[in-house]
């Protein structure tokens, strides 16, 4: 066994260890439950982007995915198939379909399927394009909402898998679908939570928000031998941490790619403004008057940002920490996770003593190795300081690795790009996923606040979101 594979077992049994002492903190954080609210707006919000995503794609849907575009179907297994097409006839070198269920199995298991690979003429591509713009609005509207959330992820996926000629960053999309197939999102800001109370209410279960729980739903009783359901329900947790960690590795990995030479001097946003093909405008005049360093830095800062994108989901764990009010770990218990944290930061230093293993540039392989190095030498400062912080100093901690910084820093960048550049719907779709990494209650706010203003105009909007506040979430007492 090599060095690299040696440090990785070590690094996996040390996590084990860490998810075995913390297994409580575990159970009710990621498997506890949650407001359905930030994830149905972020269910909304990516919606909206792929549908903006679509209909720019439209008009050349034939060129980019039908046969009479740029691959013609006979050389789709050899483009795109890729083994997932071994034992598909075309009719000309072999009978047509599949040879059995052994290749139809084998297609569907490799991981490049689509329904483009066997009929991509342009009206079925018309049709295609239809059936996923149709698959995007019941996803925005919250109709069948579990249903149409697969439905968009395979015929996405699918589209894909047809034609990446334009491809720019799409897989954000099927990244951030794929959990959230898994998510309730549908039970609140939509159709199917507008059925749901509507049903409720028919029965005389529902709890009214002017009532004396408010809408948090009520034990069972005489006059309500079932109870009375709660307005908003709570959700599993457990998808909408998928998307938070999805999201933090999207940006960890992109962020540790950009090794160029530009990036490491900081002229990537200086020359970027110079290239017609990416600027929405002519920005050289801009580009001169502004001081070098001014970019340099917004480079570097970018560059940063998106490496370190990951302690903001530990600042998010320990706040959830905090509220879930713990219990505190015994003595065996916290020794065993100082030495399980000692172990790790060993076997990265063992990971950074051997640099070819991170990257074949050395230029580059000894700067990961000298962060990895860093990061051995934070996770041995944690556990000797961790114990004797004050709550000040925790306060702090907290405080710097609080969303607002590492969310409001992404808004800036990503809405800057978005004036500055052409780089598409997906942009947008990772602002969105903000919404279930802490900025998802102001975002509950602010939609309370609209609704409540349309109220007052007339305008039909259901009675909770008519209130001063947002309702409450349900009971977790309740049974």
């Amino acid at each position: 066994m090599t060095g690299t594979g040696a440090a990785a077992l070590v690094v996996m049994a040390a996590v084990v260890g860490l998810c075995a002492v913390h297994r409580e903190a575990l159970r009710r954080v990621v498997l506890g439950t949650v407001d359905p609210r930030p994830l149905a707006l972020f269910r909304i919000a990516l919606g909206l982007c792929l549908l903006s995503y679509v209909v720019e794609i439209a008009p050349l849907s034939t060129y980019l995915f039908s046969d009479e575009g740029l691959l013609p179907s006979e050389a789709v297994p050899q483009v795109y198939g890729r083994g997932g097409l071994d034992g598909y006839g075309d009719g000309v070198r072999a009978p047509a379909g599949f040879e059995g269920p052994g290749a139809v199995l084998r297609h569907l298991t490799h991981g490049r399927w689509s329904l483009l690979y066997f009929w991509d003429s342009p009206a079925f591509v018309r049709a295609y394009l239809g059936g996923l713009v149709l698959a995007c609005v019941g996803l925005v509207i919250g109709w069948r909402t579990r249903a149409c959330t697969v439905a968009v992820w395979l015929l996405l996926c699918g589209l894909l898998r047809r034609g990446d000629a334009h491809w720019g960053g799409e897989q954000v999309f099927t990244g951030l679908l794929f959990p959230l197939m898994f998510a309730r999102s549908g039970a609140a800001f939509g159709v199917d939570a507008w059925l749901r109370r509507r049903r409720l209410a028919g029965e005389g279960r529902l709890d009214p928000c002017d009532g004396p729980t408010a809408g948090r739903g009520a034990p069972p009783s005489p006059e309500h031998p079932q109870g009375r359901a709660a307005i908003v329900p709570r959700i599993p947790a457990w998808p909408q941490v998928l998307l938070m960690a999805q999201l933090g590795l999207c940006y960890c990995a992109n962020g540790w790619t950009k090794t160029g030479s530009t990036w490491v001097s900081g002229d990537t946003l200086r020359l970027a403004v110079h290239l017609d093909r990416y600027t929405r405008l002519d920005w050289h005049a801009l580009a001169v008057a502004l001081p070098s360093w001014t970019l340099q830095l917004a480079s570097w800062s970018v560059l940063w940002w998106e490496r370190l994108f990951p302690l903001l989901l530990v600042g998010l764990w320990l706040r959830a920490v905090d509220r879930a009010a713990l219990p505190r770990l015994g003595a065996r218990a916290r020794w065993s996770a100082r030495a399980c944290w000692l172990v790790l930061a060993a076997a990265l230093v063992v990971l950074a003593s051997m640099p070819g293993a991170l990257a074949e540039d050395p230029a580059i392989a000894s700067r990961r190795a000298a962060a990895v190095t860093v990061g051995a030498a934070v996770i041995v400062g944690a556990v000797l300081l961790g114990g004797r912080l004050s709550p000040r100093g925790r306060r702090w901690i907290t405080g710097v690795l609080a969303p607002r910084w590492w969310l409001g820093f992404g808004l800036a960048f990503h809405l800057t790009s978005l004036v500055l550049f052409e780089i598409g719907a997906f942009a947008s779709a990772t602002i969105s996923a903000y919404l279930v990494c802490g900025a998802g209650p102001a975002a509950v706010r602010g939609v309370q606040r609209v609704a409540r203003a349309l109220g007052r105009r007339g305008v039909p909007v259901p009675a909770h979101l008519r209130q001063p506040r947002p309702v409450a979430l349900e009971d977790p007492a309740l049974p």
